[in-house]
This record gives structure tokens, sequence and C-alpha cells, in this order.
């Protein structure tokens, strides 16, 4: 479950993980995180699966983080 929205785009957003679901030992609540999205990925709130996410790169704000894919 993720939230915290940033995004150059509806595919690619960069959030921190606000949830984990049972058997995700990947990420913790807090993780800035990068994934993409089909669908609804300007929502305040997002769910995804945890094999989509990547670890968004220290060095980058979240904006260039959600523009890097694209770029």
């Amino acid at each position: 479950f993720l939230g915290g929205s940033v995004g150059v785009s509806q595919m690619v957003q960069a959030k921190f993980v606000v949830l984990v679901g049972a058997g995700v030992s990947d990420w913790k609540a807090g993780d800035a995180v990068v994934g993409g999205f089909r669908l609804g990925g300007f929502a305040e709130y997002a769910v995804l699966n945890a094999e989509g996410l990547t670890r968004k790169p220290d060095r980058l704000s979240f904006a260039e983080a959600a523009a890097h894919p694209a770029a």
C-alpha cells in the first residue's frame, strides 16, 4: 500500500510504502520506492505487487525518480 504521490505520468510514480501485505519481507513502511502503474498512478494511495517496485535512489528527488524511466 503506497502513499505520498509524486510523478510525471500516471504510469510511473515515486511514493512511500505505507503498509505491506502478508508474506512481504523486502519492503517496510517508510521505504521510498518507484513503481509502474497501469491506471491510478495519480491517486493519493495505491496498491501494487511488491515485485513491481524498486528502491528510489537516495541521490534522486521523488520527481527525478518518477521521471527517470520516461527519460
